[in-house]
């Protein structure tokens, strides 16, 4: 079985596959859509990880740019109509903006955040990727439009077994994999929202040999069904797929506490550059007309790493 897992944020998504030989995972990297970060840069041992910023760029009817192609041409400033940032956001708010026209065709977050998840499932094809398993991470406080959003687009995909896991409970097994028993806090501040899950791990039992020709699979599911699980509630536990060496065993989650807040680093942004205006600061006095024709994230980014050297 080949299992996929896309971290769909409101900046950035990672796409992330099990490697079915090491039973370990492996970040992928999605062609001239990807941006590379590098970890370490001070030791010999870089390590490379690759992300797709999550940026859409209409270029003609029914033609998109997506992700890192957006971002390094800065495509967003030139012609901000065409531009859409922060949509997954829009999904997972009560009020929904309004669709844009563009050449004779509309776009709504919906649609936008459909065609950017296809876009990257046609690039896991062309690298003869063929998932059975995928798995979505949610914010802790999506409700069920946005749950039977994914729910809808993963049926459409035509995936065999679905599922949907909390983002910071995701972090949290991550983070604890080699770590049975521990109890962690995860701290989520993404660019949308604030997600915090307290949890503690356990090793699951091994997972059943494999038969020849066959996998494994749950048999309270009939043939056709979709195995959907929702974001963890206080005292369920998760599953998570076999990442210890060898593959014989996973980590489970017990979800002891989780909590949300509808804010995240586009918040922060706007309160760094309304900030410094009302104040007058002298960055900003200084250094403002450089930007004049840039994004207020972009001058927010610069201003935040100004502001770290000073300090």
């Amino acid at each position: 079985m080949t299992t996929v897992a896309i971290d769909f944020g409101t900046s950035n998504t990672v796409v992330c596959i099990l490697n079915p030989d090491t039973q370990t995972p492996e970040t992928l990297r999605l062609g001239e859509m990807s941006r590379i970060f590098k970890t370490n840069k001070s030791n010999p041992d870089v390590r490379e990880i690759p992300v797709v910023p999550t940026l859409v760029f209409v270029k003609n009817a029914g033609e998109l740019l997506l992700g890192e192609k957006v971002r390094s041409q800065r495509l967003g400033q030139s012609q901000p109509d065409r531009f859409f940032k922060a949509f997954k956001r829009d999904l997972a708010a009560d009020y929904q903006p309004p669709a844009r026209n563009i050449d004779g065709e509309s776009y709504t977050p919906e649609s936008v955040a459909e065609q950017f998840i296809r876009t990257i499932w046609k690039q896991l094809y062309q690298q003869n990727i063929q998932p059975d398993k995928l798995i979505f991470t949610v914010p802790v406080g999506a409700f069920e439009r946005y749950l039977d959003w994914f729910h809808d687009l993963a049926e459409s995909l035509g995936v065999e077994e679905v599922q949907l896991i909390d983002e910071s409970t995701a972090a949290a097994l991550g983070y604890a994999v080699q770590r049975p028993g521990s109890l962690v806090l995860v701290v989520d501040l993404g660019g949308g929202t604030l997600d915090l899950s307290l949890v503690r791990t356990a090793v699951t039992p091994p997972l059943p040999p494999l038969i020849k020709g066959g996998r494994n699979f749950d048999p309270s599911l009939n043939k056709g069904e979709t195995n959907l699980t929702s974001p963890l509630s206080k005292g369920e536990t998760n599953l998570a797929p076999p990442l210890s060496k060898g593959g014989l065993g996973g980590v489970r989650a017990e979800v002891l506490a989780k909590s949300d807040a509808y804010v995240g680093g586009e918040d922060i942004d706007i309160w760094i550059v309304e900030a410094n205006k009302r104040n007058n600061c002298y960055l900003f006095r200084e250094c403002m007309f450089p930007f004049y024709y840039y994004s207020q994230d972009f001058y927010a980014s610069w201003l935040k790493n100004r502001c770290s050297h000073a300090f």
